[in-house]
């Protein structure tokens, strides 16, 4: 294995902690399947954007000191209105995720960055489908073929720049922003894009990716997953070596603590402690699966926010969601928070609480 693609994996580590190899991922026993779930009705009231929030706290930079909201740079130019005036105004989420600076959403109207209880709106109308981050530029991915970078207020196309002829899809980690094409997983360091990691099956294209431990995890569209440790490939495959979630397409791979989960078309496996257990999905069209804190899964789909709870889909609301995203608590609202975008309601924020017979509040 060349030093350079050891060097690129080191890049990529979110998690510094000393660990063995996921024995887990490679010895489980598969649990049986789960009954198809009742759906139960969870009341709960969509709260737009905390109008009664706690005062964020801001962004710390590396000298120490804090950057002003107010002369925050990657929107340049803004328009900045209220939280009810927003979701008045834009009614259609495509995409949301969360940072230390605040809640970002992709919007019909462009890209919109809520803050200290202002939504700031972006000048220009790029509509991402995904969102990324570096330090300094925000990446946008626009009906997953054309990438953006906003720096300094302004957007430009850099499509050319990653390997490739296709992305499906972008993300980051805490220091590096990563891509899928079809080539493999490429990465943008000091040099530019570069094809970073790639399969060793026949099937190269890469559609998901996590980190975990210093392991990087590759969901393909059929053949499985594999994870890379930095000096050897394997694939992810349970007791009798079956690998997990061959022939369908892996959208996603992600992480709470030690507890794996995979989002396919069949359903999502979760994977804890040696044991795979698949769960049936609560709707056909499911865009996005989370895990929060308590080990409870959250599901985006055309047909409401779903959350697991004792094997029982329970509703939390109704309605299309197009994204979902965890807040961390110590971020800017010392709050545990989900946002949620939605089709034709804007953007709300759920405060999650331990018992979930309370439901989400605001």
């Amino acid at each position: 294995m060349s030093k350079k693609l050891q060097n690129l994996l080191v890049l990529l580590v979110i998690v510094t902690l000393a660990c063995n190899l996921p024995q887990a991922l490679a010895t489980p026993t598969p649990a049986a399947e789960l009954p198809p779930p009742r759906i139960a009705v969870l009341t709960a009231t969509p709260v737009p954007i905390l109008p009664n929030s706690p005062e964020p706290v801001p962004d710390p930079q590396a000298d120490g000191t804090a950057t002003p909201y107010q002369d925050w740079q990657y929107c340049g130019e803004t328009e900045i209105v209220s939280p009810d005036v927003f979701n008045e105004a834009t009614e259609s989420i495509i995409a949301v995720t969360i940072n230390s600076i605040g809640i970002w959403s992709s919007t019909e109207d462009g890209l919109s960055l809520y803050q200290n209880g202002l939504v700031r709106i972006c000048s220009e109308s790029i509509r991402p489908d995904q969102l990324a981050f570096s330090r300094d530029q925000v990446y946008g991915l626009v009906d997953l073929k054309e990438l953006w970078e906003l720096s300094e207020g302004k957007w430009s196309e850099i499509s050319e720049l990653v390997p490739g002829d296709r992305i499906n899809f972008i993300g980051n980690s805490e220091t590096v922003v990563y891509a899928g094409t079809e080539l493999g997983l490429a990465t943008l360091d000091d040099l530019g894009w570069q094809l970073t990691l790639e399969p060793p099956g026949s099937d190269k294209e890469v559609f998901s990716f996590a980190i975990r431990k210093q392991i990087a995890y590759l969901g393909t569209k059929t053949d499985g997953i594999w994870w890379f440790d930095g000096n050897s490939w394997q694939h992810a495959c349970n007791s009798g070596c079956e690998i997990i979630t061959s022939g369908n397409l892996v959208r996603q791979i992600s992480f709470s603590g030690d507890i794996m989960i995979v989002l396919t078309e069949n359903g999502i496996d979760v994977i804890k402690d040696g044991m795979t257990t698949n769960h049936v999905l609560p709707d056909p069209l499911t865009n996005k699966v989370l895990m929060d804190e308590w080990d409870r899964l959250w599901a985006a789909t055309n047909n409401g926010l779903f959350v697991l709870n004792n094997g029982f889909w329970v509703m939390a609301f109704s309605g299309s969601i197009t994204d979902i995203a965890f807040g961390c608590r110590d971020c800017f609202y010392n709050q545990y928070m989900l946002a949620v975008g939605t089709e034709n309601d804007g953007l709300s924020v759920l405060i999650l609480k331990k018992d979930p017979s309370s439901g989400p509040t605001g």
